[in-house]
């Protein structure tokens, strides 16, 4: 004889196999109420995850175009810095040249750690330092093939903002500040271990 403790065992026990379907605590109507209370919540957070999206992509801005120019294109525009060079800003770090006109309405940033060139005297002795015989400017601490001469453009490539030579494989990029302004960072390539 089965008591009446094992009956309600069994049927606990068939209620958790799924053998059958036990009574739902809450009715129809009264689960809705959960469900639109949660749906509530799902459709305030949509709206508010878009939003944070679309200001962290405004936040993200463009950054200016640095073009590499061809051998012949280089060879001239080169030429054109040499002899022209106090139509232009000239920055100087270690292993960069920036060459930023003084006759436009843009300008370029650069960090503290910069020098200028300023008179004829530092110009001719820097020219004559880092020039082949070819006629290319050739920063000491690096062959020709190994410099980059490249454009800093706005970041719709309508706009010059100057020049740049440096290492190849150096991080160079440049982002406005202002509608006529951008910030150049630089971060020359580490050689060897820490």
């Amino acid at each position: 004889m089965i008591s009446d403790i094992d009956k309600d065992m069994q049927s606990l026990v068939r209620r958790q196999d799924g053998l059958t379907n036990p009574t739902p605590l809450l009715s129809n109507k009264s689960r809705g109420f959960f469900y639109e209370r949660e749906n509530m919540h799902t459709n305030r957070l949509g709206p508010l995850i878009i939003l944070v999206f679309i200001a962290i992509l405004g936040c993200a801005g463009d950054y200016a175009k640095i073009n590499t120019l061809s051998a012949s294109e280089s060879k001239v525009t080169q030429q054109h810095l040499i002899d022209n060079w106090s139509d232009y800003t000239i920055w100087l770090r270690s292993t960069v040249v920036v060459f930023d006109p003084k006759n436009d309405d843009r300008t370029i940033l650069v960090g503290s750690n910069w020098a200028t060139v300023n008179d004829q005297e530092s110009w001719d002795q820097i020219v004559k330092a880092n020039t082949t015989a070819r006629g290319n400017v050739s920063p000491m601490w690096a062959n020709y093939a190994m410099t980059r001469f490249r454009e800093i453009r706005s970041p719709d490539n309508q706009l010059l903002f100057g020049y740049i030579i440096h290492q190849q494989g150096d991080l160079v990029s440049a982002r406005p500040v202002e509608e006529n302004t951008v910030r150049l960072f630089y971060n020359r390539r580490s050689f060897g271990g820490p």
